[in-house]
């Protein structure tokens, strides 16, 4: 899923109906969970060696769907900048057909598994 991140909250978009939708408008408390430098660290001779290395951050937070085509247009930024480095004119005749959500933050723990020494 594509999404932006302001330092307080993701934001992502959707289609207008899905199952997606359907339990986000059931209940709006979410987790998510995201991983980068993902790395398979094998061992020649040991299963139980085997293991990965990654980086990885768990969050909790509630999700509002933003109507206001300012609000929406700013979550749509942040998604393109997040993916890009800059800011973008958007076509805001898109904005009727595409449904943006907000992610507030409520809590944020992180891990990360070391490479292990060859």
């Amino acid at each position: 899923m594509s999404f932006g991140y302001d330092g307080a909250a993701l934001f992502f978009h959707t289609a207008q109906s899905g199952k997606k939708i359907e339990f986000l408008e059931s209940n709006n408390r979410v987790c998510f969970e995201f991983e980068r430098n993902v790395g398979l660290q094998t061992s020649p001779d040991v299963a139980c060696k085997w293991t990965f290395a990654f980086e990885s951050v768990i969050g909790y937070g509630s999700v509002s769907e933003l109507i206001d085509p300012a609000e929406k247009t700013r979550g749509l930024d942040q998604i393109m900048l997040h993916y890009s480095g800059k800011r973008w004119e958007l076509d805001t005749s898109l904005l009727a057909r595409t449904r943006v959500w907000q992610v507030l933050i409520d809590s944020l723990t992180g891990k990360r598994g070391e490479e292990k020494a060859g």
